[in-house]
């Protein structure tokens, strides 16, 4: 990783550093930024991808989040979701200046920019295919929040399917040909699979169904939660 850069947010300094082209923030000022008071509770959220640490020097340590790792913090802000509130602006940000800036120059360090001019053309071909493979990686992040901007909260799969813009069944058959869910019989309930809870992108949740005649029944609903949103959208799933 390089060094540390702060990068400005209306009147508060965010510290970036760059892994391989990609931005990496600093936790404790992400959380500042958003309102989150514990960082420590929310780092322990994450994915281990998601998150790293980082000496800082002179002995001190940080924990820092990827850019995956940042969105999932947004989305469970309630303000993200909410014009005006600062949360929805550091939103904006993401994905109108720090997402576009890495598609431009390829990375978010402070390395020189390359003069194309003084490049043969070998080395411009080799450029420009790179800025191609970072706006096919990086896309696919600033799209899916901005498709799951108005989800709040787990969803079940039919309403995650509206607000991923896809059909419901083909939603239905990729979470299921990808392990997300799974029926006992063919025409039983769906229920979630226990290693895609654990990862937390879903959950399960049991509820009364109060019955006419006899006893009342348990039922399973799987719910897809704004990580697991956001992991859908990347993947494209059910497009």
């Amino acid at each position: 990783m390089n060094a540390i850069v702060p990068f400005q947010f209306e009147d508060q300094a965010v510290r970036v550093t760059d892994c391989d082209g990609q931005p990496w923030f600093v936790l404790a000022d992400a959380c500042a930024l958003l309102g989150i008071r514990n960082p420590s509770d929310a780092a322990s959220r994450l994915d281990e991808t998601e998150k790293a640490r980082l000496n800082l020097g002179s002995g001190s340590d940080a924990t820092i989040v990827s850019l995956a790792g940042l969105l999932t913090l947004m989305l469970r802000c309630r303000g993200a979701m909410k014009p005006g509130t600062v949360p929805y602006r550091v939103r904006k940000w993401i994905t109108a200046e720090v997402v576009p800036t890495i598609m431009r120059t390829g990375g978010y360090g402070t390395a020189a920019p390359v003069d194309p001019a003084k490049l043969d053309n070998h080395a411009l071909r080799a450029l420009l295919l790179g800025k191609v493979d970072d706006v096919i990686a990086l896309q696919p992040k600033a799209d899916a929040l901005d498709r799951i901007a108005n989800a709040e909260g787990s969803l079940c799969i039919t309403d995650a399917a509206k607000a991923l813009g896809v059909p419901p069944r083909r939603l239905f058959a990729w979470m299921e040909a990808h392990g997300w869910i799974y029926r006992r019989t063919n025409d039983g309930p769906w229920k979630a699979t226990q290693a895609k809870i654990e990862t937390r992108v879903i959950e399960a949740k049991v509820h009364r169904q109060v019955q006419r005649f006899g006893p009342d029944k348990l039922r399973e609903q799987v719910l897809v939660t704004p990580k697991g949103l956001t992991h859908l959208a990347e993947k494209k799933a059910g497009v």
